[in-house]
Formats: structure tokens, C-alpha cells, sequence
């Protein structure tokens, strides 16, 4: 299974594009363009998950879900989880979910083989750090990052 985990704060939403809808941000919190762009990995993956790494999966997966559906997002069914919270960092958080996902799975194909973590901070990414692809908080989730994504994604 291919994984992405995701933040929101700086890669669906981002400095200017929250300058510019300041007004609406409470109803509208995530772009649509950016949103946009995660849908294009989506179709270009088989088989891809998101976990919910952001800081926001504190108020549940539904109220995710919520957002990225209201956003645009087209495949809301494969939001699958969230990471757990501890003081070790998102690093250990995402490694921590991987480490349970693969002592439950049942089947092979629900094994993880390769994932990926969108992120506008690395700080806190310790060991996953390899699978980091930084996200500029200043634009958010652009194409020019979809490459470096698909690369995590597709690795043989």
C-alpha cells in the first residue's frame, strides 16, 4: 500500500492564498488549487492512502474529511486514519502508525511499501525525514512538487 501522510497548515493552505481569503478562511479553510493538485497525485497512483499527519486530525478524521470534500478533494473515501500524538514529533508519530498498521494488516497488499510525507516543517521529522517532500508554507502544494511525490510514491 502507498501512503500519503498529510498536513494541511502550509500545504493546503498557505501565506498568501490565507492573506487573500482572510474573510472566508473560517468557512473555506483549505485552496482548492492546491487541493487540485493532491487530487492529480491521487488519479496518477494506484492504490494510494492519505493519513492524516496535520495537526488538525486532533479534531477527527470526519472534520477532515469535511474540509477536503468541501475543498474539492475526489477521494475523500481513501482518508483512511490519522497519526496517534506524542511528545517524540510528527516524525515518530507517522513511523508509529506505519509500525501498527503493519502488525494489524491481514493481507499483504495492505502492508505499507512506500510512503511519502507532505510537510511545510521538517523539524520534528527525525527518522522520516528521507520521506519528507517540504512543501513551502509561503505557496502550498503546487505542481512543481508533484514529481519529487510521485518519486516517493512510485520507487521500485
Amino acid at each position: 500500500m502507498k501512503v500519503i501522510f498529510l498536513d494541511f497548515d502550509g500545504v493546503l493552505n498557505h501565506t498568501e492564498w490565507l492573506k487573500e481569503n482572510f474573510e472566508t478562511y473560517h468557512l473555506h479553510p483549505l485552496n482548492p488549487e492546491a487541493v487540485a493538485v493532491l487530487n492529480s497525485i491521487m488519479r496518477q497512483v494506484e492504490g494510494v492512502k492519505v493519513v492524516i499527519s496535520s495537526t488538525w486530525r486532533l479534531d477527527g478524521v470526519a472534520h477532515c474529511r469535511g474540509h477536503l470534500a468541501h475543498a474539492g478533494f475526489a477521494f475523500v473515501d481513501k482518508v483512511i486514519g490519522r497519526t496517534g500524538s506524542n511528545s517524540f514529533g510528527r516524525g515518530e508519530e507517522i513511523l508509529e502508525w506505519i509500525r501498527a498498521h503493519q502488525a494489524a494488516a491481514l493481507h499483504m497488499d495492505e502492508l505499507v511499501t512506500h510512503y511519502v510525507i507532505l510537510d511545510d516543517d521538517v523539524f520534528d521529522m527525525g527518522a522520516a525525514r528521507p520521506h519528507v517532500v517540504r512543501i513551502d508554507r509561503e505557496t502550498g502544494l503546487t505542481l512543481d512538487h508533484v514529481p519529487g511525490i510521485l518519486r516517493h510514491l512510485q520507487e521500485e
